[in-house]
């Protein structure tokens, strides 16, 4: 097991198949992990996993780690330096680019970060006020972590003194009040290559750069999305049918105006860019609420797609070269790398822009099965190589119990599948 904690073939919900996913599930082996095995609660938000190969599980009760043997539960959180402690359940969990990080957020929008090497909580917001609500959180260049959306933008940047393993995190906060944001609210952060990030609020744009300095672009328009391309190229949408072409250093290169046979273009659900050469600018195909345009920010240009049309589409990832589209219809659309559809489905009703997230959670293995869990219908899993796709509804006698409330799937580094759910582990 190449110096990883043997896991044991037990989970929280895990789902045990052979490497041969797509045949009709008939080797599923479900096994469960619960508060009967010390689990603080079966109501399970997230999982993640770590650089040692431990598992993480955000749940009602707090945070668990599990290392194919035994539970360790976090069931109190600190706040600052102080040394206060918080009871606190995690909603959300996920792990920095090299995985030796945990962070974690509680349902008062309250992050912390876990040291999996030191085994400690880490004061990150030394200097700032630990106990500010963010909603969301990005990880950009050079370690760089961003937390945004509620009370502003919070940027994280981590040192190791002389070589040491005791991690220095330093913070910079960014607020309207200090004029460095065009509006309390952020929607969405694209972090750059640059060490920088841009911000899309509902009123304005703004840049910082990677030296931490602050740039308002636009404090009037809304920003209804913002894509990222090829070629160290963003392009987001505002309001008055145009679109800004930015830049990796925080120029705006393009101002692009929508042909007004589109009509009025406010709301864009998602997008999926086609490929393009190295150091090339992708063209991006958008969903809109009118169907789906063709962005070629090199050109300038706004088209009709002639590859795509997806009303309202959210992309869910891209694994292995398939990307993964659901749709405000209920629809499963898998792309294969030209953007042809390689499967379509049908599986939900209509489903509120909002929900999207909730209704569906996607994954990938190294064998070429793309897992996708459809809260109410079951599961789908499509093999990459032989374009086969294999459904399990809920109804099936061998659908594993809870996935009914299936709330998140993830394939660890064993190729097992983990899924939590609310109420059953």
């Amino acid at each position: 097991h190449n110096g990883k904690p043997m896991r044991l073939i037990f989970t929280l919900l895990i789902i045990l198949l052979s490497h041969s996913w797509t045949c009709a599930f008939t080797s599923l082996r479900p096994q469960y992990l619960t508060m009967a095995d010390g689990l603080p609660s079966n109501y399970v938000h997230e999982i993640a996993e770590d650089g040692n190969g431990m598992l993480w599980f955000g749940n009602s009760g707090g945070m668990s780690r599990f290392d194919g043997n035994n539970i360790l539960n976090f069931r109190t959180f600190p706040i600052g330096s102080s040394g206060e402690m918080i009871s606190a359940a995690i909603t959300h969990i996920t792990t920095d680019k090299t995985k030796r990080f945990i962070w974690a957020k509680a349902t008062n929008h309250c992050f912390f970060c876990y040291d999996t090497q030191t085994g400690r909580f880490i004061d990150y917001a030394v200097n700032e006020e630990q106990g500010k609500s963010f909603r969301e959180i990005a990880f950009g260049a050079n370690g760089t972590v961003w937390l945004y959306q509620g009370n502003g933008v919070r940027r994280c940047t981590v040192t190791y003194p002389d070589n040491k393993l005791e991690p220095v995190f330093h913070c910079t906060d960014y607020t309207v009040d200090k004029g460095q944001l065009p509006y309390r609210e952020i929607r969405t952060l694209l972090a750059t290559g640059s060490g920088g990030a841009w911000l899309c609020a509902d009123k304005g744009l703004a840049y910082i750069d990677g030296k931490g300095e602050a740039h308002i672009i636009d404090k009037k328009r809304k920003v209804y999305q913002a894509m990222r391309f090829g070629g160290g190229r963003y392009a987001f949408f505002m309001t008055g049918n145009r679109i800004l072409v930015g830049d990796d250093k925080g120029g705006i290169v393009k101002d692009i105006l929508i042909p007004a046979q589109f009509g009025t273009v406010n709301r864009i659900t998602g997008y999926v860019c086609e490929a393009a050469g190295k150091g090339k600018t992708a063209v991006a195909h958008a969903f809109t609420n009118g169907g789906t345009l063709a962005v070629d920010v090199a050109k300038g240009v706004v088209r009709k797609s002639d590859k795509l049309d997806i009303s309202e589409g959210m992309n869910f990832g891209t694994y292995q070269g398939y990307t993964v589209v659901i749709t405000r219809s209920g629809e499963i659309i898998i792309l294969d790398r030209e953007l042809k559809t390689a499967m379509r489905r049908k599986v939900l009703a209509m489903i509120p822009i909002w929900s999207y997230r909730n209704s569906f959670s996607v994954s990938a293995n190294r064998d070429n099965t793309i897992m996708i869990a459809a809260r109410t219908w079951g599961l789908l899993a499509f093999n990459t190589v032989t374009g086969e796709a294999t459904e399990l509804r809920d109804t099936d006698p061998m659908m594993p119990q809870g996935y009914y409330y299936v709330r998140n799937i993830m394939f660890d580094s064993a190729g097992n599948l983990w899924g939590a759910t609310q109420g059953e582990g």
